[in-house]
């Protein structure tokens, strides 16, 4: 979608896909802990791991996602691999 907006194919490449790999997995692991925290849960340690588990689902469904995904792209129809 980035591409299509922007016009050129300049997040086609691997390093840009990894960029948002990670930022996906960060972003899952922040809302976890802030629907934690807003929700008033007790500080334990449970809330790290829900977190953690969270952010790795996030980039086990990214991947996917970029997998199955990647044929409708014209730019980017070579990432992940």
């Amino acid at each position: 979608m980035i591409n299509r907006a922007m016009g050129v194919a300049t997040f086609n490449k691997v390093r840009h896909w990894t960029i948002f790999l990670i930022a996906n997995a960060i972003i899952a692991f922040i809302i976890a802990i802030v629907q934690c925290n807003s929700q008033q849960v007790a500080e334990h340690s449970y809330i790290y791991w829900l977190a953690t588990i969270n952010a790795v689902y996030g980039l086990l469904w990214f991947f996917l996602f970029s997998v199955i995904l990647r044929k409708g792209s014209t730019n980017a129809s070579t990432t992940p691999f």
